[in-house]
């Protein structure tokens, strides 16, 4: 259900060291998980720590209370002018033409439909399929793995109930299913539940995923096939029978990035690759995490990383 849910994959192929790095671990240090979160429960009893020792991804469920979209906003407002949002990178080249030798730094132009831009660092914070055609030209083997790195399809349903139609209490984050209860969703978060203000007073909010690398021709269902598989889930999950007082469909072609076994040793080469270009760091949720927890730890190491290349060049 983690595999399926989280990342919408594949157990069967998923590498488990790159998805979930704490099973690995309590698997290699205990002999195996269930021995492990034994012991792991016995070690927090006797340092006085209770509550269920958990195997899965960490981290708080969190939000903004206008959505996760207001950090990038907040981001772009903190930074400033000089922030262009909404621009599509069309290509990377490397700028020596333009005298960055004298400056002791690589340099780069990216060039977009609004124009070029002068870079002294380039951070490929993009899905993994748009950094390879920008890579393509520079580096052949990290455009190819990163092309490599498959996505998959997914549909995400919002449904509005009346809490009163729905006679689950609801007291929870919602649930995931594991493929062999033959359910057509792959799970359902219960928004409402999880974080304040998603629903007005009285009603509830639901969000179920479907397609994935389980069923990926789910994800482009008709939209009425859609609802109706949606509304035959909450009926059977939760016994909500009644017809939803609010629906919201969005469709992703290319969702979530799939690590998939060999990842790590895949990244390792595509890190070699551009660490030799010079004057380019990589990002994004295709490598390193596939969740804002993820890319925000990440994106603290790469602050650091960049501002140490840019001391040792001379860059701004």
């Amino acid at each position: 259900p983690m595999g399926s849910g989280i990342y919408a994959g594949d157990p069967n192929v998923m590498s488990v060291i790159a998805c979930f790095p704490k099973v690995k671990m309590i698997e290699d240090q205990f002999g195996g998980l269930l021995k492990g979160m034994l012991a792991m429960q016995k070690m927090a009893k006797a340092q006085g720590r209770q509550g269920p020792q958990s195997a899965g991804p960490g981290g708080t469920l969190w939000s903004y209370g206008e959505g996760a979209g207001v950090l990038p906003t907040l981001l772009a407002k903190e930074l400033g002018e000089g922030v262009k949002t909404g621009v599509e990178a069309q290509g990377v080249t490397a700028s020596i033409e333009a005298g960055y030798l004298e400056r002791k730094c690589s340099g780069w132009l990216v060039a977009t439909e609004g124009g070029e831009y002068e870079a002294d660092e380039v951070v490929l914070a993009t899905p993994a399929y748009a950094a390879s055609k920008l890579l393509a030209p520079h580096s052949e083997e990290a455009s190819r793995l990163m092309s490599n790195i498959p996505y998959v399809k997914m549909a995400v349903v919002c449904l509005g109930y009346d809490k009163g139609s729905v006679p689950h209490p609801l007291d929870g984050f919602g649930f995931l299913i594991p493929k062999k209860e033959g359910r057509k969703i792959l799970g359902s978060l219960w928004s409402s539940s999880i974080f304040p203000n998603r629903a007005p007073e009285g009603k509830a909010l639901f969000t179920l995923m479907m397609g994935g690398a389980r069923s990926p021709e789910l994800a482009t269902l008709p939209e009425e096939e859609l609802l109706a598989a949606c509304r035959d889930e909450m009926a059977v999950t939760l016994g909500a029978t009644k017809e939803p007082e609010f629906v919201k469909i969005v469709r992703w072609d290319k969702a979530i990035p799939q690590y998939l076994v060999g990842h790590l040793d895949r990244v390792k080469v595509i890190e070699r690759e551009i660490s030799a270009l010079g004057g380019v760091t990589l990002g994004g949720n295709a490598y390193y995490g596939i969740g804002i927890n993820d890319c925000t730890m990440r994106a603290e190491l790469i602050g650091q990383m960049v501002a140490e290349k840019l001391a040792k060049t001379g860059g701004a």
